[in-house]
């Protein structure tokens, strides 16, 4: 049998003479042992490795067996691991059910019978090596992920029609009203999508970054842009005419559905922007827009540190008052969620706030 194969055991037990009477003993089961004296160390241990079965004392000093069983348990890489407890004969009833109750499957009592022992491991041996082998079938025969869309490649595609322009902050890339004759793709940067009504009201409908599209409208046949895109950092924009867009696109059919992809990802983006801004608290909406900026949800690194955006833009993109987002933002300061040194640094533990109940 390889050594990529073996089956770990771990023993766990306070007394280094009993530790070396079982590496003795199981020894023969041709596994490999991994010995550990407290329960610190069995908890240092599961952290790291996957074991077919856990030995383990139920007296010891410091964290005993059974606090140890427990948070073995509590750890979703150890969740499922067989415990067996190792206990004296003076042990009563009442603490062979309190193992039961944080996760064991068996009690061995002192002294040992070497047969029982290697016959109840065995088990334990068999079923490790079965589950592997059927998670190894199931990846194996698990379908070839759907391959994302990679922008770069796709415009590689595109031979004419096609210009880079670079942009100052606050800079306008189209406006609303503009005949909407190209699509544009986000090398660098960040822009921002705003709309305002008849009556002088704006508000701001996306924030968008590298690697998204935008006015992509004009390909099912929008005139005229429906927002006004203004670079909200020095960028980077790709614009592609119209023509040469939907040609690629019928050229290319696996990159046109790959585009399609994108698309539809992008649509179910907005419908929960719809569904946050119904449903959700202006503190909730707040979070979730500062966590999707720093870009966590998405592939790669979150950014260490997103640009500059005001209080009122941020008031705007929620649908709430400036002095609101400034109460919560302090909030946020107060619990580590966010800190305001050298830009905006947004935790990963603000996404407690949008899961809260």
């Amino acid at each position: 049998m390889s050594s990529s194969s073996l089956a770990s055991i771990l023993v766990v037990d306070d007394d280094q003479r009993t530790l070396m009477a079982m590496r003795e003993l199981l020894q023969c089961l041709g596994q490999k042992l991994v010995l550990a004296n407290s329960g610190e160390e069995a908890l240092r241990c599961v952290s790291k490795d996957d074991f077919a079965v856990i030995l383990l004392d139920a007296r010891m000093p410091g964290i005993d067996g059974f606090e140890t069983a427990r948070l073995i348990r509590e750890r979703q890489r150890s969740r499922h691991t067989p415990i067996i407890f190792v206990t004296g004969a003076r042990d009563d009833l009442g603490s062979m059910f309190r193992g039961y109750e944080v996760g064991a499957v068996d009690y061995i009592v002192k002294p040992l019978i070497p047969e029982v022992l290697k016959s109840k491991i065995s088990v334990f041996i068999n079923l490790y090596a079965k589950n592997a082998a059927l998670v190894k079938e199931i990846a194996e025969h698990k379908p070839e992920q759907t391959s994302h869309f990679d922008a770069q490649a796709f415009l590689t595609k595109v031979a004419e029609g096609k210009s880079i322009s670079a942009y100052q902050k606050k800079q306008v890339v189209f406006a609303q009203g503009d005949l909407a004759d190209s699509i544009s793709y986000i090398q660098k940067g960040q822009i921002r999508l705003t709309v305002v009504s008849d009556h002088g009201k704006q508000a701001i409908v996306a924030v968008l970054e590298a690697g998204d599209f935008l006015g992509e409208g004009c390909l099912a046949g929008q005139p005229l842009r429906m927002t006004t895109a203004t670079a909200m950092t020095e960028s980077s924009v790709v614009r592609i005419e119209k023509s040469a867009m939907i040609r690629t696109l019928h050229q290319e059919p696996s990159l046109s559905e790959l585009f399609m992809s994108y698309l539809l990802a992008r649509n179910i983006r907005i419908e929960e922007d719809l569904v946050d801004q119904i449903l959700n608290s202006s503190e909730k909406r707040l979070a979730r827009v500062l966590l999707l900026l720093a870009g966590f949800g998405k592939e790669g690194k979150p950014a260490a540190v997103i640009p500059k955006i005001s209080q009122e833009a941020l008031a705007e993109m929620i649908g709430t008052t400036r002095p609101r987002v400034n109460f919560f933002m302090n909030k946020f300061k107060k619990l580590g969620f966010i800190e305001s040194k050298e830009g905006l640094r947004v935790h990963s533990s603000l996404i407690n706030v949008v899961l809260r109940d």
